[in-house]
């Protein structure tokens, strides 16, 4: 039942090995060049949160609608995937949600075209679900307005 977001695991022969462990939540991690990305044993866990799923450098797919996600999923084993493969490492800053390094008016634009939606509704966009409660809100707003203009 464990949660396992916004980490890095890079550069080492294993990413992460889960051996007879179940129901743990991954998403919004980057695996970047590891040997092996996950290793599991008699283990089934869920590899995303909505369509906030994992970066994984060695995804071979494609995202032919523009939206950040691949289109088909990233297959760790015959009882573990991740739905949505971000296609590219997440970042680390709160609220830039267009991934650009800095938090300005070209995110709450994003905010903005997705205002009043929720998972299913045809304008949703999980980015701008910043508090990940599951609506775009002025809750949401008010986290991107606070955090204005941070930067890498």
């Amino acid at each position: 039942g464990n949660k396992f977001e916004k980490n890095t695991l890079s550069h080492n022969s294993l990413g992460i090995r889960i051996n007879h462990s179940s129901d743990n939540m991954f998403y919004c991690n980057n695996f970047l060049n590891n040997t092996a990305q996950v290793e599991t044993t008699e283990s089934i866990n869920t590899w995303d949160y909505g369509a906030k799923g994992n970066h994984w450098s060695d995804y071979n797919g494609t995202d032919q609608n523009g939206d950040g996600v691949g289109d088909t999923p990233y297959l760790i084993d015959e009882k573990n995937k991740d739905n949505y493969p971000h296609m590219n490492p997440w970042k680390t800053i709160l609220c830039d949600l267009n991934e650009d390094g800095v938090v300005d008016e070209l995110d709450l634009l994003i905010w903005e075209e997705a205002i009043g939606s929720y998972p299913g509704h045809p304008r949703w966009n999980p980015v701008a679900d910043v508090n990940d409660d599951g609506f775009v809100d002025i809750y949401d707003a008010i986290l991107i307005l606070t955090n204005l203009k941070k930067s890498d």
